[in-house]
């Protein structure tokens, strides 16, 4: 099996043709390039190999005994970040690879908080009506930004979700915490409303690349009370 295996139609006869066998042990024979770790194919069947008596076998580029030796040093040297792991070392890599391809986790994540309280909070907001919606939670600790929480719903794998159920989700993940900012795209106005109508207090952002987002100075700063909370500064 290809690594057409990734659409869905391929996954449902890959499934009907293991359990129309009789006979046991099964012998079913696929194959594939890596992708995210949260791939069909890795969840279900490679990382339960020992549960459901699966033998998993990894290759990386080495491995390949008929490729010429400069020409895969030539390889090595073509491909980067997540997609060195995936194509050359044979790793299932996190990372979806369109917008952030060269996210590493032993650089870009951290083991825990830093013992220290936080100087400013933020929330962003990435909301879809048929799309995932996602919240982040970003926390500055001397001027070092961390993802220190998120939510994501997917709609098309979990159920749809109204815009009122949203704003309650997003209450919940604020937790009692006082943000320095809420930050939505404009386009999501419905759900703004509803946030809004739940007593969040969301402001709109326009799209902007990174380059051009204003600094710090020009935000609403915070300060902590004595449980730690930010707390919008008082003008």
């Amino acid at each position: 099996m290809p690594t057409a295996m990734k659409r869905q139609r391929i996954r449902l006869k890959f499934l009907i043709c293991l359990s129309r066998v009789s006979l046991y042990p099964i012998q079913g024979f696929g194959y594939d390039e890596p992708g995210p770790p949260a791939h069909w194919m890795k969840k279900n069947f490679i990382d339960r190999a020992e549960e459901i008596d699966a033998q998993v076998w990894q290759f990386s580029l080495d491995d390949n005994s008929f490729i010429d030796d400069k020409y895969k040093a030539w390889l090595k040297a073509t491909y980067t970040g997540l997609w060195r792991k995936r194509m050359i070392e044979g790793l299932w890599a996190i990372a979806s690879g369109a917008v952030f391809a060269n996210f590493d986790p032993d650089l870009h994540c951290v083991g825990g908080l830093p013992d220290m309280p936080m100087d400013q909070l933020r929330i962003g907001i990435d909301y879809g009506a048929s799309n995932p919606t996602v919240f982040i939670k970003l926390a500055r600790y001397q001027g070092v930004w961390i993802a220190i929480d998120e939510y994501y719903h997917r709609p098309k794998e979990q159920h749809q979700k109204t815009n009122s159920e949203y704003a309650a989700d997003l209450k919940a993940f604020q937790g009692g915490l006082h943000p320095t900012s809420i930050e939505v795209d404009p386009s999501a106005a419905a759900f703004i409303f509803e946030a809004r109508s739940a007593g969040i207090r969301a402001c709109t952002v326009q799209r902007m690349m990174f380059s051009e987002y204003p600094e710090d100075k020009q935000r609403p700063e915070c300060r902590y009370s004595e449980d730690k909370r930010p707390l919008p500064k008082s003008h």
